[in-house]
């Protein structure tokens, strides 16, 4: 067993999660799960308090090396990894061929949640299997059961099978695939929240359950009414310019705001406090009146 910052793949060096006081502090979670998804939906056990352990494969998780990255004192890690597991305990799998770490075992044994990707091998690695009141997040790509079953997705593929890529762009232009984690973050939450169900639900029977969540479904899910309105009549809404946003030109690229909450903090971001208590944006009823004029000053 290695815990967090016993070698050189990360900078963290927490034990195990949990903090007291928290809605969920009486359960303990492993995180089998070695993609972005279900890290995240670790990472909201955590903040809620239950014990949280990153199960991480032989050499430490693909995550440790997901960019953006930071290099201090010579070494660099990953501040995505940091973001979703700095609040989780750590232990690192053995290698294929070498015996399973006990800890671990006893660790899944106890726990009452799992969370591992789909198709991964990761339990049967550590030689366990998990108790009857056990709840499983499995997460994955696609469902097993639909005419994408044998697909593979990433980020592009499920943002264009969904329809969010389609909302986002020019109005007369082509859509725009974005940036960031978005169908990953959608699915651990949708996780999250599914597991919670299942752990609700134990509460009645004692028992355990195996939830299961997809990219491609929880992000079409998120698509508002994109996928309603072509399921009824095969048409699609039309991308048209909004007057309530703002895309401007930075030193490194290009940046969209709407900030008719949350003025303040963009003020600041952009070094204009003066413009906090100006009469022309003080409210959000003024944002919006005088849209233009904030988006020209900042």
């Amino acid at each position: 067993m290695t815990t967090s910052g016993d070698d050189d793949t990360g900078p963290l060096e927490h034990g195990a999660s949990g903090e007291p006081g928290g809605a969920l502090d009486d359960l303990v979670v492993a995180d089998l799960s070695d993609r972005v998804a279900g890290q995240h939906a670790g990472r909201m056990f955590a903040a809620f308090g239950a014990s949280v352990t990153l199960v991480e494969r032989p050499g430490g998780s693909t995550t440790r090396s997901l960019a953006p990255l930071r290099s201090t004192a010579g070494r660099s890690w990953s501040l995505l990894f940091e973001h979703l597991n700095g609040a989780k305990g750590s232990m690192e799998r053995t290698a294929t061929g070498e015996p399973p770490d006990p800890e671990i075992a006893a660790l899944v044994a106890r726990a009452d949640v799992v969370i591992r990707d789909a198709g991964d091998d990761a339990l049967a690695a550590i030689g366990t299997p998990v108790g009857p009141r056990t709840v499983q997040c499995v997460i994955g790509d696609f469902p097993t059961d639909g005419p994408y079953s044998d697909w593979r997705g990433d980020e592009m593929i499920h943002t264009a099978l969904c329809g969010t890529m389609y909302q986002t762009g020019a109005h007369d232009s082509f859509p725009l695939y974005g940036v960031g984690h978005r169908a990953e973050y959608a699915a651990g939450t949708t996780a999250f929240v599914s597991a919670l169900v299942a752990l609700y639900e134990r509460d009645a029977s004692g028992l355990g359950q195996t939830t299961t969540t997809t990219l491609f479904e929880s992000l079409a899910a998120m698509a508002e009414n994109t996928v309603t309105l072509y399921g009824y009549s095969r048409t699609q809404p039309p991308r048209r310019p909004s007057d309530l946003l703002g895309t401007i030109r930075c030193a490194d690229g290009w940046v969209v705001i709407f900030a008719l909450t949350g003025w303040e903090e963009l003020c600041e971001i952009f070094g204009a406090p003066g413009l906090v208590h100006d009469p022309r944006f003080e409210r959000s009823r003024d944002r919006v009146g005088n849209w233009a004029a904030a988006v020209d000053l900042l």
